[in-house]
């Protein structure tokens, strides 16, 4: 049976310093056009057509 998960979902309940952390990574990729970000049941995917 598959999960449905959201970044939102892997954060919850986690310390101010791991989102914090989460947050310096996505500002970095944002840069990485054209990207997405999409979230799995125990991580966070970052794809880019480049890569």
């Amino acid at each position: 049976m598959c999960t449905t998960k959201t970044i939102d979902d892997l954060f919850e309940k986690r310390a101010d310093n791991v989102v914090l952390a989460f947050e310096s990574v996505l500002k970095v990729t944002m840069d990485w056009d054209p990207q997405s970000i999409g979230a799995s049941v125990n991580t966070v995917i970052f794809t880019n057509k480049k890569a």
